[in-house]
């Protein structure tokens, strides 16, 4: 399959009828509405490419603190550089390496968080690991990977933040 064709994936699965490439202006970060000015924000995964593009947007909107987090350290750095290039003089900004997957590590993450750049408002689980497949075909070790990536992960930072970053549920 040519990865490089961005209708790849796109098109064989398209639900809509538009497809959107480019950020519309309703979800434009520099939108006043949507002002991080004096948000603290931790991401999760931002060495993949959907993690990348939350970071961006966040630094763009103003944010007054940034935690990033990846596996893959020489990607994180280059993410990193990119998004203080974005950010607002004076944005704390922490680049760190962190398996999300270990609750020691998302323990020290957290611990390096809060003396970075202080409480941490919003908390944007972006890492993950999927592997699919037959259930039965999967190893148990792939399936726990996946599990402690999504499900854990977010819960373990969730218990070990304080204070802990508000909940936003539609009401």
């Amino acid at each position: 399959m040519d990865y490089s064709d961005p209708n790849a994936f796109t098109l064989p699965f398209q639900l809509t009828k538009t497809i959107r490439r480019d950020v519309y202006p309703l979800l434009e970060p520099t939108q006043p509405e949507l002002s991080a000015k004096g948000k603290t924000v931790l991401i999760t995964g931002v060495s993949g490419g959907i993690g990348k593009a939350i970071a961006e947007s966040w630094a763009i909107a103003g944010a007054s603190g940034l935690v990033l987090t990846g596996r893959k350290g020489d990607v994180l750095e280059h993410v990193a550089s990119r998004v203080r290039s974005l950010a607002p003089p004076g944005t704390k900004i922490l680049a760190r390496t962190a398996d999300i997957t270990s609750e020691a590590s998302v323990t020290e993450l957290w611990a390096a968080a809060k003396e970075a750049v202080g409480k941490v408002d919003v908390l944007i689980n972006s890492a993950g690991s999927l592997n699919g497949g037959p259930s039965a075909a999967l190893r148990s070790r792939a399936s726990s990977l996946t599990s402690r990536s999504t499900c854990w992960a977010p819960t373990w930072s969730r218990t070990t933040s304080s204070p802990r970053p508000r909940v936003l549920a539609p009401s």
